[in-house]
Order: structure tokens, then sequence, then C-alpha cells
């Protein structure tokens, strides 16, 4: 709980340092949390929107039958956003103090032209977290994993005077209208023009989420500062991050993770061991922020990957790094999606993989006396592919080719797997060549796995019909890797690793993405697809979309502070291409759900008020008549109940509103002056007012005792005239 009186001096004296920070020509102000555990970002949007528009991605989206599918969805998503606004207007119109501050921003963000916007930073962050390891108590542990949110947002000079109307009237809302369980840390004066504000915690519960019986939310504290060329705000204090300044950044969205302090934090919350160990093992103890980046280069998208490391770069990274044996040859057969090819300093990935085995408590290649034939076998040289599934299949031809150094010794480390009981083997001449056929106890047919050794290099697939097409396309003449058409090399700062080499057909992922799977996704996410933004028969077609993606290519490079793993492509990389193929009829559900869940918590509030203030009208005009109202329609003629208040935006069943004779309007709600017996949340209970239409799976009631309940089961799949029925047989026998 902060204090009414600290949040004033750490305000001001913030505030002072901000003020006195010079800005120079082309730098941008900046509030930079400690120990950040995630980040959300992007820079010089207009700038990225605009070159990306001018290249492969631009030319995509021109297409009238691509656009036409993004104009629909982005028709869908604002569909969706007027219902949240309308319930938002609704519940602010009746007590402001209800809508919560992260939908108050969320709300001026809409109003916002995106084009005034020229930065963003969206950052969660852990001051204490190298505590949670030691933390004696869960008082201390709770301490250490207290997070702190903070968004920092940069406009463009142009829009200096808009911004400033923006931002303070976003301020002036929070000050004058602080949500429940929040209040100004410090009361109003003159000095509020300085355009600061802190909200401290105070006792308040919303009156809905009062009468509810599984509890209530509790808003954390929070602060925000607006000065010119950035407006800043968070949980807690502005101590948890340092302001400056910075040069303009290039156009780019980023996203970033601390996976180090991520998993100390699941490993507390879920009371398993400390992660600590693990990242000993695998050399991880030095690493920072895993962060991605997507910016436009040249007329294509480069998709990065970076992971910063105080240091040297160990384990299996490491070994991976450090190689310089060949990349082995995988010729492919035709419709090959992706293929990665890469080398490893074997001695140095077999001591990485032992820790790794060690720290897990499982035996090491070392004490199964696999490491030395490891080393004598193997060049270190792998490749790894996938192509699209044989023709009636779903699991994709998956291969995986290693550089052979010693046949002798890989004769000794095959005979060994031979041994297992749990493996049958076959062999067969496939295409000429001697192969041997396994089949693993509990794996399904189509995991049968086949594997030869041709010229050096052992080719391995997960089913012998696979390693037949590999076979069958090497004796037909395919490259021994994957073509890569024009894709250019991804740019980018460091040393290239020449042991790493990633090729991509994003038109082949997104054809079989569109063709074979995407269908089953959509199935299994049945029950959402009325809610996604694209139906699968609205998709432009497959042809006109593979016209502009084409291939790709990925490199690894070593940095001055870490790795980086960058690609390129008409949209980016193969995983984003694939995001973009699957978002409209799969992803977008997901997304549709989550809105209709803050919809159906606004209804809630909104509902539950209004409940509230029927059983308080019930209460006036019982005190005035000594009677008790005998219908919603006795209590609006009496004037004791606005019949507006009777409807709840967005619901469709309504019913009418009747005093004699005659309709004073609708109601979401049905009335029982005398009580109806239901069972609610298990409990048998006595409702005063329903909600006629249920929510998603829940009927939002009101007891004669004036608790608010969300109703389960019986009360939510039977109808109000079922619900009726049993409560008079339910009386009867009282």
């Amino acid at each position: 709980m902060l204090r009414l009186t600290a949040p004033r001096l750490w305000l001001r004296s913030t505030l002072l340092l901000v003020l006195a920070a010079p800005i120079a020509p082309g730098q941008t102000r900046t509030f930079a949390p400690r120990q950040p555990m995630g980040r959300v970002a992007a820079h010089d949007i207009t700038g990225f929107v605009r070159r990306a528009m001018q290249g492969r991605l631009g030319q995509l989206l021109d297409d009238p039958e691509i656009r036409e599918a993004v104009d629909v969805c982005i028709r869908r998503e604002l569909a969706g956003a007027a219902a949240w606004r309308e319930l938002i207007a609704a519940l602010a119109k009746e007590s402001p103090r209800s809508v919560r501050i992260e939908e108050r921003i969320e709300l001026a963000l809409r109003t916002l032209d995106w084009r005034d916007l020229q930065a963003f930073e969206l950052c969660a962050s852990m001051p204490n977290a190298e505590a949670i390891a030691t933390a004696p108590d869960i008082l201390a542990l709770q301490t250490a994993m207290q997070t702190e949110v903070s968004l920092a947002l940069n406009p463009v000079p142009t829009a200096a005077g808009r911004w400033r109307r923006w931002s303070r009237a976003l301020l002036d809302n929070l000050r004058q209208s602080p949500p429940f369980g929040l209040q100004p840390a410090r009361p109003a004066d003159p000095e509020d023009s300085i355009g600061a504000i802190a909200l401290a915690q105070n006792d308040e519960v919303d009156p809905v989420h009062a009468a509810l019986s599984f509890g209530h939310p509790t808003p954390a504290a929070m602060w925000a500062i607006d000065q010119p060329g950035l407006l800043v705000g968070g949980t807690g204090s502005p101590a948890i991050g340092e302001f400056g300044t910075r040069a303009e950044s290039r156009p780019s969205l980023s996203a970033g993770i601390d996976l180090r302090r991520y998993l100390l934090m699941i490993a507390a919350l879920t009371s398993n061991s400390d992660p600590t160990r693990l990242f000993e093992a695998a050399a991880l103890t030095n690493s920072g922020l895993l962060q991605w980046r997507l910016h436009p280069v040249g007329d294509r998208m480069q998709d990065e990957f970076h992971w910063s490391f105080d240091g040297e770069v160990g384990g299996i990274l490491g070994a991976l790094l450090t190689a310089v044996a060949p990349l082995p040859e995988q010729p492919l057969p035709e419709n090959a999606m992706l293929q990665l090819r890469a080398a490893f300093d074997v001695p140095a990935l077999v001591a990485a993989v032992d820790r790794l085995l060690d720290c897990a408590k499982i035996r090491t290649l070392t004490a199964d006396g696999l490491s030395a034939d490891l080393r004598l076998t193997w060049t270190g040289g792998m490749a790894f592919a996938v192509t699209r599934p044989q023709l009636g299949q779903l699991v994709p031809r998956l291969y995986a080719s290693f550089g052979i150094v010693d046949p002798l010794a890989l004769e000794r480390l095959l005979g060994r797997l031979h041994e297992q009981p749990w493996l049958a083997i076959t062999k067969r001449k496939l295409e000429g060549v001697d192969c041997t056929l396994l089949k693993i106890e509990g794996l399904p047919a189509a995991l049968t796995p086949a594997y030869c050794l041709l010229d050096g290099t052992m080719h391995i697939a997960e089913t012998a019909a696979s390693l037949r097409a590999l076979l069958k396309a090497r004796g037909a003449g395919a490259p021994p890797a994957m073509p890569l058409d024009d894709a250019p090399r991804p740019r980018g700062d460091g040393l290239l690793s020449p042991a790493f080499d990633l090729r991509y057909d994003n038109a082949a992922i997104h054809r079989a993405l569109r063709e074979i799977w995407l269908p089953l996704m959509t199935k299994a996410l049945l029950r959402y697809e009325s809610d996604a933004y694209l139906r699968l028969d609205e998709l432009p077609d497959s042809e006109v979309v593979t016209a502009f993606l084409g291939s790709g290519r990925g490199v690894l490079r070593r940095t001055s502070d870490g790795v980086a793993l960058a690609m390129s492509g008409t949209i980016g990389g193969p995983v984003l291409t694939s995001l973009a193929t699957i978002f409209g009829p799969a992803i977008s559900s997901v997304l549709t759900e989550e809105r209709r869940a803050q919809r159906g918590d606004l209804l809630l509030r909104l509902a539950g008020r209004r409940m509230q203030e029927i059983d308080r009208s019930r209460v006036t005009f019982t005190a005035r008549e000594s009677r008790p109202p005998r219908s919603l329609g006795e209590l609006v003629a009496a004037g004791d109940l606005d019949v507006a208040s009777l409807t709840v935006p967005t619901t469709t069943k309504l019913e009418p509103v009747l005093h004699d004779g005659k309709e004073l309007g609708k109601s979401s709600f049905r009335f029982y002056p005398e009580g109806l017996r239901a069972t609610i949340e298990g409990h048998d209970s006595a409702i005063r007012v329903v909600s006629i239409e249920p929510m998603k799976w829940y009927r939002l009631v009101l007891s004669v005792k004036g608790g608010l309940h969300q109703g389960w089961g019986a009360i939510t799949q039977r109808s109000l005239d079922e619900l009726e029925a049993i409560g008079r047989e339910k009386a009867k026998h009282r």
C-alpha cells in the first residue's frame, strides 16, 4: 500500500530530473525499466508502415483479393471493438469509477490517430527477481516476485498540440474519477498542471464486486508523467527505471523476454525446484534478454532473434558457434518447405549434453560409453528438413542427415541401439541402397523411421516411403541443398557463422498450411469459428498469395553482445509466414474470444449495477407503499425506476415492461417480488432479479439477500420458464 505522502516526493523529484534532461535534435526521451523481464515495443511506426508498403509486403497487400480479405478482418475487429466501447460508455455514464485503468487506456488509444504515435514500449520488470531463490518465507517470496508494468509513448513532433490535449485528458480522467480501490496520492492543486499523477491504493470496492461471492480484483498503485515528447506511466513508482534520451531508432517492431527471470518466477509459483542449476548446466547464467525484431530491409521484411550474453557463449549454442565441420549434402524431394544445415564442435556438444543429462539425473553419454564413438563417428555436420506430406497423409516428411567419419564407430553406436527391446529392425533395399527400417514400440505407423549410409552421410527419415523419396530425388539429380532462387542473405552486424545455413520456401509453407493443416485447425477451434475474422471460404486464393512469397534464407551471427538469427522474406521468416497464413481463420478466433470475455466482464459490472438499482427501487417503493411492488412496470410507473436502466447494451433477449396493460419499455431482466427458489452456486436460495439472456457459462442473478451470483449449471442451461416451474415445485415442499 502506498503512503499518501511519499508519492508526492518521488513524483516531483523524478519530474525535475526529466525536465532537466537535455534533448537534442534526432533524440527521443525514454524510460528504461531496470531488470526487465519482458517487453513489447515499436519504433518509428509511420516509417515502418511506409517502408513496408514500399516493398514486397506492400505489393502483396495491394492485390485486390488479398486487400478485400484484410478489409474484412479490419471491419470485424472494429465491430467487436464498437460493442466493447458501447458497454464502456454505458458503464462510464452510470459509474465512471467502475471503468478500470487498462480499459481507459485502451479506450483513449483507440481515439488516437496512429500516425501521431512515434514509438511505444510496454515493459514488465521484476526488480527483486534475484531474491526469489533465497526467499525465507512466503511474504519475502511475494515481495521478490512483485512485477511492475510500465508503458511509454512517444508522439511524432508534428502532433505535439493534439498529443498534449489527448494525454492531459487521459490524466485528468484518472485524477478526477480514479477507479475503485485507488485515490490520488496528493490533493489537487495548481501544481497538477505539470502533468504528473500518482494513485495510491485504498480499501474502496466497486459495489458490484462487493456483492459478488467470489471476491474482487485489487488494482495496483500507479503513476504517470506527461512531458513534451514522452508520456510514461506504470505500477509502483518511477524508481523502477531511469529516464534518459536515445537516438531515434530504426523502424521496427520488437518483443523480448528474460528467460532466466521468467523461469525463476514460474518455478516459485509452481513450487518446482530452483532452475538456477539448469541454467548453470546449460551455460546460460550470463544470458539476458531474448529479443525478436521485425524491420524492413530493402524490399523484404527481416525477422530477427537476438539473445544477449554477458561474455562468452557456452553450452550447445557455443558448440554451434565454434564449429568448422563441412555441412552435409541433403538432396530433397519436391515440395520442400524448410532445411536447416548446421555444424557443431562435437567434443563441446557432447560435454554440453552431458552437463544437461547430469542436471536431469540421467546417465550421461560418457557414463554410457557413447561419447568416444560419437567423436569418432560424426563430423559435426547435420541437416534437418521438412517437406510437404505425401498425398493422403497429415505428418510432413521429416529428414535428418549427418556427416560420418568412421563407419565402424557408427556400427558400434547403432549396435547399442539395435539391442533395445522396444525396437524391431528390418533390412531392405530402397532405390538400390541398403536401408534399415525401425519399428519403435508405442509410435504410430506414421512414425516408423528408416535410415541408410550413403557416400559418407547418414540419412534418416520418419518413414521408409520418405527415405525412398529422398533417394529417388538424389538419383534424379536434385541439388545438394534446397534451392534458394533469388533470396538474399539477411543483413546485420556481427561475425557470420559459416556453420549455419537456413533455407525455406514460404510459398510451399503457405500452400501446405492452407490445403492440409488449416482446415483441421479450424475444426479444432469450431466453437470459436463464428467469431474468427475470416472463414476458410473467405481466404484469398492460395495461388494469389504464393505468387508474392517465394523463398528465403536465415543466417546466424555472433554479435558484440550475443547471438543473432536473421531471416528475411515478403512477410518475414517461416514462423511469421505461418502465423500470417493461419491468423484469419484460427489465431483471430482466440483474440475474439478474449474480446468476448472482456465484454462479458463489462456486462457483469453493468448488469450487476442495474440489478442493484432495481433492488434499491424495490426497497424505496416498499417503504413508501407499505407493500412490495408487483412488477417492474409498477416500479417504473411509480417513478422509482428509469425504464432505460432495464436494458443492457448488446443483449438481444428482451421482454416487455408492462403496467395496466400498457408497454412502458423493454427489460433485460425478470423480477420476482417474493423470490424464486433456485439452486445458485450449489446452494438452495431465492432469486429476486435474474438476467434473461445467460452469459457464456453463467446467468447473473441477484438473491433476495442482495448478493450477486454467477449461477451455473441448470440455471444457465434451462429457460426461465422452466426454472420458474421448478421453483414453484420447490416452494410447495418447503
